[in-house]
Protein backbone atom coordinates (compact mmCIF):
# COMPACT_ATOMS: atom_id res chain seq x y z
CA UNK A 1 0.00 0.00 0.00
CA UNK A 2 1.65 3.19 -0.75
CA UNK A 3 1.32 6.82 1.36
CA UNK A 4 -1.23 9.11 0.23
CA UNK A 5 0.08 12.49 -0.46
CA UNK A 6 -2.55 15.87 -0.16
CA UNK A 7 -2.28 18.64 -2.00
CA UNK A 8 -0.27 21.24 -0.58
CA UNK A 9 -3.36 23.39 0.23
CA UNK A 10 -5.32 20.54 2.04
CA UNK A 11 -1.64 20.57 3.84
CA UNK A 12 -1.92 23.67 4.87
CA UNK A 13 -5.04 23.72 5.99
CA UNK A 14 -4.21 20.85 8.59
CA UNK A 15 -0.78 22.51 9.62
CA UNK A 16 -3.10 25.55 10.72
CA UNK A 17 -5.25 23.40 12.20
CA UNK A 18 -2.86 21.61 14.33
CA UNK A 19 -0.88 24.99 14.95
CA UNK A 20 -4.16 26.37 16.60
CA UNK A 21 -4.40 23.46 18.65
CA UNK A 22 -0.64 23.86 19.60
CA UNK A 23 -0.66 27.46 20.45
CA UNK A 24 -3.81 27.00 22.63
CA UNK A 25 -2.08 24.62 24.67
CA UNK A 26 0.98 26.98 24.78
CA UNK A 27 3.18 25.10 22.54
CA UNK A 28 4.26 22.57 24.51
CA UNK A 29 7.80 20.45 24.59
CA UNK A 30 7.18 16.70 23.28
CA UNK A 31 5.48 14.66 23.53
CA UNK A 32 2.20 16.03 23.82
CA UNK A 33 -0.03 14.62 26.37
CA UNK A 34 -3.11 13.74 24.60
CA UNK A 35 -5.70 14.06 27.89
CA UNK A 36 -4.62 17.72 27.94
CA UNK A 37 -5.92 17.89 24.23
CA UNK A 38 -8.94 15.94 24.67
CA UNK A 39 -9.91 18.61 27.35
CA UNK A 40 -9.53 21.79 25.09
CA UNK A 41 -11.55 20.03 22.52
CA UNK A 42 -13.89 19.32 25.33
CA UNK A 43 -13.40 14.97 24.04
CA UNK A 44 -14.11 12.30 26.40
CA UNK A 45 -12.96 8.72 25.52
CA UNK A 46 -13.90 5.41 26.40
CA UNK A 47 -13.42 1.65 25.18
CA UNK A 48 -15.03 -0.57 23.72
CA UNK A 49 -14.60 -4.57 23.53
CA UNK A 50 -15.08 -5.72 19.35
CA UNK A 51 -15.39 -9.06 20.86
CA UNK A 52 -18.62 -8.14 23.55
CA UNK A 53 -21.62 -6.26 22.46
CA UNK A 54 -22.25 -4.32 25.81
CA UNK A 55 -20.67 -1.01 24.98
CA UNK A 56 -21.17 -1.22 21.15
CA UNK A 57 -24.78 -0.37 21.85
CA UNK A 58 -23.59 2.87 22.72
CA UNK A 59 -22.87 3.64 19.40
CA UNK A 60 -24.76 6.37 17.27
CA UNK A 61 -26.39 5.33 14.08
CA UNK A 62 -24.43 7.87 11.91
CA UNK A 63 -21.08 5.57 11.28
CA UNK A 64 -19.33 6.31 8.25
CA UNK A 65 -15.84 4.44 7.20
CA UNK A 66 -13.97 6.46 4.34
CA UNK A 67 -16.53 8.67 3.86
CA UNK A 68 -19.42 6.17 3.11
CA UNK A 69 -22.53 5.25 5.48
CA UNK A 70 -22.00 2.13 6.04
CA UNK A 71 -24.73 1.81 9.05
CA UNK A 72 -28.33 1.11 8.72
CA UNK A 73 -29.68 0.24 12.33
CA UNK A 74 -27.46 0.77 15.42
CA UNK A 75 -28.22 -2.77 16.35
CA UNK A 76 -25.79 -4.08 13.39
CA UNK A 77 -22.85 -2.15 15.12
CA UNK A 78 -21.17 -5.00 16.23
CA UNK A 79 -21.43 -6.74 12.55
CA UNK A 80 -20.00 -3.96 11.38
CA UNK A 81 -16.80 -3.14 13.77
CA UNK A 82 -16.09 -7.07 12.86
CA UNK A 83 -16.44 -6.74 9.53
CA UNK A 84 -14.58 -3.88 8.88
CA UNK A 85 -12.06 -4.46 11.66
CA UNK A 86 -12.59 -0.92 13.43
CA UNK A 87 -10.40 0.00 15.94
CA UNK A 88 -11.19 3.74 16.93
CA UNK A 89 -14.66 5.57 16.72
CA UNK A 90 -15.12 9.24 16.81
CA UNK A 91 -18.83 10.80 17.95
CA UNK A 92 -18.52 13.92 17.42
CA UNK A 93 -22.55 14.77 18.40
CA UNK A 94 -21.10 12.98 21.80
CA UNK A 95 -17.98 14.43 22.13
CA UNK A 96 -16.27 11.15 22.52
CA UNK A 97 -13.27 9.07 21.20
CA UNK A 98 -14.10 4.82 21.13
CA UNK A 99 -11.45 2.71 21.68
CA UNK A 100 -11.45 -0.82 20.85
CA UNK A 101 -9.87 -2.20 24.37
CA UNK A 102 -8.58 -5.21 22.57
CA UNK A 103 -5.79 -2.91 20.76
CA UNK A 104 -2.64 -3.38 22.84
CA UNK A 105 -1.74 -0.33 25.25
CA UNK A 106 1.01 0.51 23.25
CA UNK A 107 -0.80 0.93 19.70
CA UNK A 108 -4.13 2.93 21.55
CA UNK A 109 -2.63 6.61 21.41
CA UNK A 110 -2.17 6.12 18.30
CA UNK A 111 -5.85 5.62 17.72
CA UNK A 112 -6.58 8.22 20.25
CA UNK A 113 -4.41 10.83 18.48
CA UNK A 114 -5.97 9.93 15.06
CA UNK A 115 -9.35 10.35 16.32
CA UNK A 116 -8.57 13.64 17.77
CA UNK A 117 -7.34 14.89 14.31
CA UNK A 118 -10.80 13.79 12.88
CA UNK A 119 -11.95 16.27 15.46
CA UNK A 120 -9.90 19.00 15.10
CA UNK A 121 -10.24 19.03 10.87
CA UNK A 122 -13.72 20.90 10.00
CA UNK A 123 -14.36 19.18 7.31
CA UNK A 124 -14.71 16.07 9.05
CA UNK A 125 -17.51 17.46 11.00
CA UNK A 126 -20.55 16.55 11.62
CA UNK A 127 -19.77 12.62 10.36
CA UNK A 128 -18.63 9.69 13.39
CA UNK A 129 -15.83 8.13 11.40
CA UNK A 130 -14.35 4.96 11.82
CA UNK A 131 -10.82 3.79 11.39
CA UNK A 132 -9.45 0.43 10.78
CA UNK A 133 -5.80 -1.06 10.38
CA UNK A 134 -5.44 0.46 7.42
CA UNK A 135 -6.72 3.71 7.84
CA UNK A 136 -4.98 4.22 11.33
CA UNK A 137 -1.55 2.76 9.13
CA UNK A 138 0.68 3.09 12.27
CA UNK A 139 2.18 -0.08 13.83
CA UNK A 140 3.90 1.40 16.92
CA UNK A 141 5.83 4.42 17.72
CA UNK A 142 8.79 3.58 15.70
CA UNK A 143 6.88 3.01 12.55
CA UNK A 144 5.06 6.33 13.16
CA UNK A 145 8.61 7.90 13.34
CA UNK A 146 10.05 6.10 9.88
CA UNK A 147 6.51 7.03 8.65
CA UNK A 148 6.31 10.97 9.67
CA UNK A 149 10.04 11.36 8.62
CA UNK A 150 9.67 9.95 4.97
CA UNK A 151 6.37 12.30 4.24
CA UNK A 152 8.01 15.43 5.59
CA UNK A 153 11.30 15.27 4.43
CA UNK A 154 12.01 17.98 2.07
CA UNK A 155 14.62 15.51 -0.10
CA UNK A 156 14.10 12.22 -2.30
CA UNK A 157 13.48 9.54 0.75
CA UNK A 158 11.69 6.40 0.70
CA UNK A 159 10.41 3.90 3.42
CA UNK A 160 8.97 0.50 3.49
CA UNK A 161 7.30 -1.27 6.07
CA UNK A 162 7.24 -5.54 5.73
CA UNK A 163 7.80 -8.22 6.77
CA UNK A 164 11.38 -10.00 7.64
CA UNK A 165 13.06 -10.20 3.74
CA UNK A 166 14.30 -13.95 4.92
CA UNK A 167 11.53 -15.29 6.60
CA UNK A 168 8.25 -14.62 4.44
CA UNK A 169 4.98 -15.31 6.42
CA UNK A 170 2.95 -17.65 5.08
CA UNK A 171 0.47 -15.11 3.39
CA UNK A 172 3.49 -13.31 1.50
CA UNK A 173 2.93 -12.08 -1.90
CA UNK A 174 6.28 -11.70 -4.11
CA UNK A 175 3.48 -9.08 -6.19
CA UNK A 176 3.07 -7.24 -3.34
CA UNK A 177 5.73 -8.02 -1.04
CA UNK A 178 5.65 -4.38 1.61
CA UNK A 179 3.18 -4.15 3.50
CA UNK A 180 3.36 0.22 3.42
CA UNK A 181 5.30 1.81 0.81
CA UNK A 182 6.25 5.22 2.23
CA UNK A 183 7.54 7.84 -0.65
CA UNK A 184 8.20 11.90 0.04
CA UNK A 185 6.78 14.26 -2.42
CA UNK A 186 10.13 14.80 -3.80
CA UNK A 187 10.69 10.92 -4.46
CA UNK A 188 6.92 10.48 -5.57
CA UNK A 189 7.72 12.98 -8.44
CA UNK A 190 10.20 12.00 -9.56
CA UNK A 191 10.51 8.16 -9.15
CA UNK A 192 6.99 7.40 -10.04
CA UNK A 193 8.03 4.01 -12.05
CA UNK A 194 9.41 2.71 -8.73
CA UNK A 195 7.63 -0.69 -7.24
CA UNK A 196 7.10 -2.51 -4.20
CA UNK A 197 9.04 -5.32 -5.79
CA UNK A 198 12.06 -2.76 -6.51
CA UNK A 199 12.12 -1.96 -3.33
CA UNK A 200 11.95 -4.76 -1.79
CA UNK A 201 14.32 -6.30 -4.02
CA UNK A 202 16.98 -3.92 -3.05
CA UNK A 203 16.41 -4.46 0.40
CA UNK A 204 16.83 -9.00 0.04
CA UNK A 205 20.50 -7.52 -1.11
CA UNK A 206 22.02 -6.52 2.38
CA UNK A 207 20.15 -8.09 5.03
CA UNK A 208 21.32 -10.51 7.13
CA UNK A 209 18.97 -13.31 8.40
CA UNK A 210 19.26 -11.94 12.30
CA UNK A 211 16.00 -12.63 14.89
CA UNK A 212 16.11 -8.67 15.58
CA UNK A 213 17.69 -5.47 15.69
CA UNK A 214 19.42 -3.81 12.56
CA UNK A 215 19.73 -6.57 9.61
CA UNK A 216 21.99 -4.18 7.53
CA UNK A 217 22.95 -1.44 5.06
CA UNK A 218 23.49 -1.39 1.41
CA UNK A 219 23.52 0.92 -1.62
CA UNK A 220 20.66 0.53 -3.45
CA UNK A 221 19.66 1.79 -7.67
CA UNK A 222 16.54 3.21 -8.65
CA UNK A 223 15.61 4.37 -11.92
CA UNK A 224 13.95 8.09 -12.04
CA UNK A 225 11.36 8.97 -14.55
CA UNK A 226 13.84 9.63 -17.55
CA UNK A 227 15.64 5.88 -17.10
CA UNK A 228 18.79 7.50 -15.13
CA UNK A 229 20.38 5.60 -12.16
CA UNK A 230 20.25 6.48 -9.06
CA UNK A 231 21.92 5.58 -5.79
CA UNK A 232 19.78 5.25 -2.77
CA UNK A 233 21.59 4.53 1.04
CA UNK A 234 18.76 2.30 2.80
CA UNK A 235 19.05 0.83 6.14
CA UNK A 236 16.21 -1.81 7.76
CA UNK A 237 15.71 -2.52 11.59
CA UNK A 238 13.65 -5.43 12.45
CA UNK A 239 12.19 -5.08 15.62
CA UNK A 240 11.24 -8.90 15.69
CA UNK A 241 6.97 -7.58 13.84
CA UNK A 242 7.99 -5.73 10.90
CA UNK A 243 10.92 -4.80 8.62
CA UNK A 244 11.74 -0.71 8.69
CA UNK A 245 13.54 0.16 6.29
CA UNK A 246 14.55 3.32 5.18
CA UNK A 247 16.11 4.67 1.91
CA UNK A 248 18.44 8.15 1.42
CA UNK A 249 19.39 9.47 -1.56
CA UNK A 250 23.60 9.45 -2.16
CA UNK A 251 24.27 10.30 -5.77
CA UNK A 252 23.71 9.36 -9.49
CA UNK A 253 24.64 6.21 -10.28
CA UNK A 254 27.22 6.09 -13.90
CA UNK A 255 26.19 2.79 -14.92
CA UNK A 256 24.75 2.06 -18.41
CA UNK A 257 21.09 2.27 -18.19
CA UNK A 258 19.55 -1.19 -19.63
CA UNK A 259 17.06 -0.49 -22.80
Amino acid sequence: MRNLLLDQYATADIDQFVGKVLSDLGNPDPPLKLAEVRELLRLGKAFYSSTHDSAIREVAHKLKVAGQPVLARPTILKDIIGKLGLKALLLPDRRRILIDSEVPGQKQRWSEAHQIGHDVIPRHADTMLGDNKSTLRYQNTITTTLWRYVELNPGLAVGAISGHPHRPAVDFSPRNPLRYFIRSRAFSGRFSGVTEADIYAGIQTYCDDRAGGLLGRGEVRLFDNSGQSHVFQFETFFNRYEALTLGSYLRPSHAAVPV
